[in-house]
């Protein structure tokens, strides 16, 4: 039987759950889910329970509730501050971002971003599309969409944990951060630019506070991919210096 979580805003009342439309939309035309099917519902609380899928009327319910034990998820913290990037290429990054398992993601206005106005709309929307990533891939937890800042803004309060700026023209290697600096038990806090990329300011102010500046590689990626590729590189050194032999 598949294994199906789903993320429920509310906690139960009466002993059920009553589900949204985009639960009831998932379940219903996505998985094609019979009634009676069990399924996994990670209440907003944080109070993870196994119940049965049952149509109740004209809604959707899930019954016969037992409350579960949350496994934590001990994979490293990885908090995204992305240029703001327009139309479907934040979309991309904000869903790709939730199923590799990152845990923060910030839009950032930088002097070159194309896009300078995330209403709170737009922001909800970026929530609904981690939250149904995040559904998919099972994760413990949606990934966090945080409000736009000003470039600025990232340096009050300064960052701490494993701070590093990404950009194709710097001569460190990624893999040299790795080798030198990095610290698990910290947060990584990973900045990368908008389709023009950090300005000179803008990166003179990173080295300003001690940030990392890295690249990922000769080729010039898109502002959309570095988020996928730099949450696979971290997760993968994380598991290969702690569960390799």
């Amino acid at each position: 039987m598949r294994r199906i979580r789903i993320f429920h805003q509310g906690a139960p009342e009466n002993g059920i759950i009553l589900l949204d439309v985009e639960n009831v939309h998932y379940i219903k035309d996505v998985l094609r889910l019979k009634d009676d099917y069990i399924i996994e519902v990670l209440c907003k609380n944080n109070e993870l329970y196994s119940g049965r899928v049952a149509r109740d009327g004209k809604r959707y319910i899930v019954r016969d509730l037992v409350k579960q034990e949350v496994v934590p998820d001990n994979r490293p913290v990885i908090n995204l501050f992305i240029g703001s990037i327009k139309g479907s290429a934040m979309d991309y990054a904000i869903e790709k971002a939730s199923e590799i398992g990152a845990t923060s993601l910030t839009p950032v206005y930088c002097e070159f971003s194309s896009s300078r106005k995330i209403t709170d709309e737009k922001l909800e929307r970026f929530r609904r599309i981690a939250v149904a990533s995040a559904v998919q891939s099972r994760r413990a937890s949606p990934l966090l969409i945080n409000k736009a800042v000003e470039f600025e803004e990232i340096f009050d309060p300064e960052p701490i944990g494993n701070n590093i700026f990404l950009h194709p023209y710097v001569n460190n290697p990624l893999s040299r951060f790795f080798r030198t600096q990095i610290d698990f038990q910290k947060p990584f806090n990973i900045f990368s630019g908008p389709e023009g990329g950090f300005s000179d300011r803008e990166i003179r102010k990173f080295g300003s506070f001690g940030f990392f500046g890295a690249s990922i590689g000769s080729n010039i990626l898109r502002a959309e991919t570095i988020p996928l590729v730099i949450c696979s590189v971290i997760l993968y050194e994380y598991d290969r210096r702690f569960f390799d032999g």
